[in-house]
């Protein structure tokens, strides 16, 4: 079978080992994923970025996925459900991730360039992108342009961009946004930053 490996060298028992799964032989027989790293198809995958929310968490996985985990009646998890999570979720959608962060009931990350948020969207979180009060799977947020980093807090984030702007959306009656627009939040926005900030 493709895949399937004689590791053992003992032929009587054929090709033994599943090569794209074994984290002992990972890609090849002898081929070690180390510490507490898995093998998924034939790649040893591993935690590259771990952050928490008020009753959950991420991790961004080497592969470019993200898993999350923890309270789900928001729809943090961003696995398609609002189903609790008491351990790791595969987020759905998402595949070339290189940033995540969470805050509250919300997850955002960077995939391709593009910042995804998903979870409560109470006071405008997940950045314009839907009128729903949670969205349980990521949804792009509108306007922002192509993303290097982004940062979540409790009920709003912001994202730097490839260019050095820094986007925020969300809540903002503290002015959090750049702008004091009350408990409905606001739709994603450019900060305009003091001249010695942008030096």
């Amino acid at each position: 079978d493709r895949g399937f490996a004689n590791c053992d060298g003992d032929s009587s028992n054929g090709c033994e080992v599943d090569t794209t799964r074994d984290a002992n032989h990972c890609g090849g027989c002898g081929i070690r994923c180390a510490g507490v790293t898995r093998c998924e198809q034939s790649t040893c995958v591993r935690a590259e970025q771990i952050t928490v929310r008020s009753n959950g968490a991420c991790v961004r996985l080497s592969n470019g996925t993200a898993e999350c985990w923890g309270s789900n009646s928001s729809g943090a998890v961003g696995n398609g459900t609002t189903d609790s999570a008491p351990s790791p979720r595969l987020v759905v959608g998402l595949r070339n991730i290189t940033d995540i962060s969470a805050g509250g009931e919300m997850v955002c990350a960077i995939d391709t360039g593009r910042v995804h948020c998903w979870g409560r969207n109470n006071s405008g979180e997940l950045g314009g992108s839907t009128a729903a009060m949670l969205s349980s799977v990521p949804l792009a947020v509108p306007m922002v342009p192509t993303a290097a980093r982004v940062r979540a807090g409790s009920n709003f984030a912001c994202a730097l961009t490839a260019m050095g702007a820094v986007w925020c959306w969300g809540y903002s009656n503290d002015g959090q946004c750049g702008a004091y627009n009350g408990p409905f939040g606001v739709t994603a926005r450019a900060i305009p930053l003091p001249m010695a900030a942008q030096q």
